[in-house]
């Protein structure tokens, strides 16, 4: 047999397991971006599946399918999207990472040394410094999906499955009240800036300065209640928009209130989440996600709740 023709490649068979695992994929919300599946020569008569098939989630999230005659092997962001490390919030993950394979440079199709080229295919699973890509070969199937859920969750798009308790260390669980008072004041800091740079930017980016009738109003500076930051009008256009800012990573978790929640809500179109990643000397935006609608078609159940409103009546015996 030789070379496989492009036009095939897609109808070649994968292992049950593969297959097993690309229908909850695909049943998750998973969406294939690039398949580069082909047969390779292992014996004079013989040839074995080999290549990668790359999936995508909603927000620009995934991970890579590496085609093995049995189990699969998955190349998968280190830092889940809740921020976590996916060591600890799945240990069983070790003992899959047997090569300690961990890749933290795009290196641009160079597939020397075990990269795999299509890592670089999509540029939100491609290696960095900040977020490197593991190994993690010939993957027990239910262990793989424990990963495909936590990697899509994201509010409405799945469920979280029930998963080993995080490990807290010491420093995590004991904070002094100063250290608290300092942790709340930086996040401040970090949440007014994001907003001053994004109303700057925003002012350039509409062309504010340069038509009068259009107006961008930073509305946080004078309605701490209103339920977004920032709106803007022009005509018939209006946004009114949340921002949300990190020094982390766009992935990172963040909080937003049941009002910014019922505002946004209603707003529909018109309301959107900017999610403003800073550099760490607040100087710069360095990544800017922009969602419009972001609670259109979810309800606060789709959310991990972290607080909860009550008054001494509610603790009354019944």
């Amino acid at each position: 047999m030789g070379s496989i023709d492009t036009k095939y490649r897609n109808n070649l068979p994968v292992s049950d397991a593969t297959e097993e695992l690309e229908k909850f994929i695909e049943s998750k919300g998973g969406k294939n971006v690039h398949d580069s599946r082909h047969q390779r020569q292992i014996s004079k008569n013989g040839y074995a599946l080999a290549g990668g098939l790359v999936y995508e989630f909603p927000y620009r999230k995934g991970l890579m399918i590496q085609l093995n005659a049995d189990l699969p092997s998955i190349y998968v962001k280190s830092i889940l999207p809740n921020g976590q490390h996916i060591f600890d919030v799945v240990p069983e993950v070790r003992s899959f990472h047997k090569h300690g394979k961990v890749y933290s440079e795009n290196k641009k199709g160079d597939s020397k040394k075990g990269y795999h080229a299509a890592l670089d295919h999509e540029d939100w699973l491609a290696p960095s410094h900040d977020n490197p890509v593991v190994l993690l070969s010939l993957i027990e199937i239910d262990i793989a999906k424990q990963i495909v859920d936590l990697i899509c969750s994201n509010g409405a798009i799945c469920k979280r499955v029930e998963l080993s308790p995080v490990t807290l260390k010491k420093s995590d669980k004991e904070l002094s009240p100063e250290d608290l008072l300092k942790k709340l004041e930086r996040q401040s800091e970090i949440g007014a800036r994001g907003e001053e740079l994004l109303f700057e930017k925003l002012k350039v980016d509409f062309g504010v300065e340069s038509d009068p009738k259009k107006s961008l109003i930073h509305t946080s500076k004078k309605n701490s209640s209103a339920g977004y930051d920032i709106e803007y009008h022009f005509e018939d256009e209006h946004r009114y928009i949340e921002v949300k800012t990190t020094t982390q990573n766009a992935e990172a978790d963040f909080f937003f209130s049941i009002n910014e929640y019922n505002v946004l809500e209603a707003k529909g179109d018109e309301g959107y989440l900017y999610r403003v990643v800073l550099d760490p000397d607040l100087s710069t935006i360095v990544t800017l996600e922009e969602r419009k609608n972001p609670f259109g078609d979810k309800d606060t159940s789709d959310f991990k709740a972290i607080a909860f409103k009550a008054s001494l009546k509610d603790f009354e015996k019944k």
